[in-house]
């Protein structure tokens, strides 16, 4: 019998990221509960992390926005789009308040919003994506 495991095709951890940052793009501005992304912050600098700590070749998070926006996967969203500029006062209360909310379904140490938000916009402007 033959035991060798099947390969597993996986989605390229800057796809998952530009995703992430595309529904905090897309939710900040909209009505949904803060609760239902406010994860996607400290997903997506967990991901920016372990990009940065590879030493093997990525594809180019740009090119990879382009094929995204082109396939209509995705919406537009530069550095300063609002999900990642926090301009709204009211709406970054309710984000951090989800945020200690959920405090215990955490282990370890956790990256603030704030803390994600600057390594989400350093990202998309160190990656030009605008």
């Amino acid at each position: 019998q033959d035991n060798t495991p099947k390969p597993v095709l996986c989605v390229d951890p800057v796809v998952t990221l530009l995703e992430k940052i595309d529904a905090i793009c897309r939710r900040y501005s909209s009505t949904r509960s803060a609760a239902d992304f406010v994860r996607h912050f400290e997903d997506a600098a967990r991901i920016i992390e372990f990009l940065e700590s590879q030493n093997e070749d990525t594809p180019s998070p740009a090119e990879l926005y382009q094929e995204m926006l082109t396939a209509r996967t995705i919406s537009s969203f530069p550095p300063d789009s609002p999900g990642v500029v926090l301009h709204d006062y009211a709406r970054n209360q309710e984000l951090l308040q989800a945020w200690d909310s959920a405090a215990s379904l955490h282990w370890g140490d956790r990256t603030t919003v704030e803390e994600g938000v600057v390594q989400i916009r350093q990202f998309l402007i160190d990656s030009a994506i605008s």
